[in-house]
C-alpha cells in the first residue's frame, strides 16, 4: 500500500509539478510573496485551494534540495543583509491541528497526508493561522524561516486522520 501512494505521489510530482524550478519554489522571497497573497485573499475557500496547491507543489522539494550553506557576491554599495534574504532557501510549513496536536502536512515526509488534502474544506477547517519572521521562528525554529502555516479543524477531520494511522 505504501508503494502504491509513493508510486502515486511520484506520478503526481511528475505531471503537476513539470517545469517547476527548485530554487523559485524554496526562495524565502518568493514564498513571502506567496504568503502575503494567501493573507490578501478573502475568502476561507479561496485560501484552502492556494494552500493545498502550495502542499503538492511544494511536494518536489525535500529538505536535501535545501543548503544550509550559501553562498553570495556583495558589489560595492549593495546591502548585505538583503543579499543574504534573497539568497535564503526555505519552505513554508503547513501543519493541521487538532486540538493540541499538530501533523506536518509535508509530502515528502509523510506521503500518507496525500489523501488527506481533499478533506480540507471550508466544513473541515475552522481557521487559518500565518505566522511569519520572529513568530514563526521563535514558536517553530529556524525551519519555519519562511513561514508556518497552521490549518486549525474540527472534529469531522478525526476519522480521516484515524484511516491513515
Amino acid at each position: 500500500m505504501r508503494l502504491f501512494l509513493l508510486l502515486i505521489l511520484l506520478i503526481f510530482k511528475t505531471l503537476f509539478c513539470f517545469g517547476q524550478n527548485i530554487d523559485s519554489l524554496t526562495s524565502k522571497e518568493s514564498n513571502l510573496i506567496w504568503i502575503q497573497k494567501l493573507d490578501g485573499t478573502d475568502s476561507k475557500e479561496s485560501k484552502l485551494e492556494l494552500i493545498k496547491e502550495k502542499i503538492r507543489i511544494d511536494s518536489i522539494v525535500s529538505k536535501a534540495d535545501i543548503s544550509e550553506k550559501i553562498s553570495i557576491n556583495v558589489n560595492e554599495g549593495e546591502n548585505v543583509n538583503d543579499l543574504i534574504e534573497k539568497a535564503t532557501k526555505c519552505k513554508i510549513l503547513f501543519f493541521l491541528k487538532q486540538k493540541k496536536v499538530l501533523h506536518m502536512l509535508d509530502l515528502n515526509r509523510y506521503p500518507n497526508y496525500s489523501f488527506l488534502l481533499k478533506h480540507l474544506t471550508i466544513e473541515t477547517i475552522e481557521s487559518i493561522e500565518i505566522l511569519t519572521g520572529n513568530n514563526a521562528i521563535s514558536d517553530y525554529g529556524t525551519f519555519a524561516q519562511c513561514g508556518v502555516i497552521i490549518l486549525n479543524s474540527n472534529r469531522k477531520l478525526k476519522r480521516v486522520l484515524r484511516k491513515i494511522k
